[in-house]
């Protein structure tokens, strides 16, 4: 309907009430009768909520209060992530360390750190990470690309560590996404299932 369009669905939308208000004035106009064919009574106050509950609660947000507002208000989620076995499903996140990196043999001040993980929710195991840091470092998709390519590679010993670090991805390896990633070698995805 054109009505909630025109008011519901733009900035600073009206609110249910004043919609239906509008609707009923707009339907009882002569003019709109003959141009919509539009017979009997305008519908009930509870078909138009029933109309406007059925609309993408993220997509009202963002046509009354703006993009930036819809996604903050639907960022965070209520719901508990449940997984039944490794790598069912596995989280990537980068965190910005507020600290800053000095090089031991210069003494000179390198900038802070972003580090990225990639944890799977069953086990909480840490798969894999790749850091970014400088003066003003940002996430970018070269370090997601290193993270992912870290998070299927086996691991070699390298002296940070005293246990065997186990990759849980390798034997997992599929193409599960139709996308193409020049950068990595692997060329290979997660399979969101056990191994």
């Amino acid at each position: 309907m054109s009505i909630i369009d025109k008011h519901f669905l733009a900035p600073y939308g009206w609110n249910r009430s004043a919609l239906y208000r509008k609707y009923t004035k707009e339907f009882e106009k002569p003019v709109n009768r003959l141009r919509f064919e539009l017979e009997g009574k305008p519908m009930s106050k509870s078909s138009m909520d029933n109309i406007l509950d059925s609309l993408d609660p993220f997509e009202v947000v963002a046509s009354q209060k703006g993009l930036i507002e819809a996604r903050a208000v639907f960022r965070d989620s209520n719901e508990k992530i449940v997984a039944y076995f490794p790598m069912e499903r596995v989280e990537i996140d980068a965190v910005h360390l507020n600290l800053g990196l000095v090089d031991e043999e210069t003494g000179e001040y390198i900038g802070k750190v972003i580090v990225f993980l990639s944890i799977d929710v069953h086990t909480r195991y840490i798969l894999g990470y790749s850091l970014v840091y400088g003066l003003s470092p940002a996430e970018s998709a070269e370090a997601a690309i290193e993270l992912l390519r870290h998070t299927v590679s086996p691991k070699i010993a390298n002296g940070n560590y005293q246990n065997e670090w186990a990759c849980l991805v390798l034997a997992c390896l599929t193409v599960s996404m139709p996308i193409t990633v020049r950068h990595l070698e692997t060329k290979c995805f997660f399979a969101l299932r056990p191994c």
